[in-house]
């Protein structure tokens, strides 16, 4: 039963980090929650119909990517090309960080509803 064990391991620390998240109170935020809670259940359900990690892991890197390519100007034919996954991970993960340096401290909004 140790699948089960780091499933709720993993469940109590989600539970954790979003105490101490602040509530969504925008618009935007309120759908971004939605959002990310329909993806988590989805992603539940995939573990516990024993789904391979990896597959869930190859598949939201493949489906983010499809959404980030149009977002980014990269063509359909740039998009095709193969490159080896560790490279194709490690230039992702350059961007992201080469991102996530430039974005402010977040500060919640003080915005009650919209």
């Amino acid at each position: 039963m140790k699948l089960k064990r780091k499933i709720k391991q993993i469940v109590n620390l989600s539970q954790a980090i979003r105490a101490q998240e602040p509530q969504a109170s925008t618009l935007h935020e309120r759908q971004a929650a939605v959002a990310m809670a329909e993806v988590e259940k989805c992603i539940n359900d995939l573990i516990m119909e024993k789904m391979p990690i990896r597959v869930i892991f190859l598949s939201l890197f493949y489906f983010w990517l499809k959404l980030e390519d149009p977002l980014r100007n990269v063509s359909e034919k740039e998009a095709n090309q193969s490159i080896p996954v560790s490279e194709a991970i490690e230039r992702i993960i350059m961007a992201i960080k080469a991102v996530v340096d430039k974005v402010p401290s977040y500060n919640p909004s003080l915005k009650c509803k919209n």
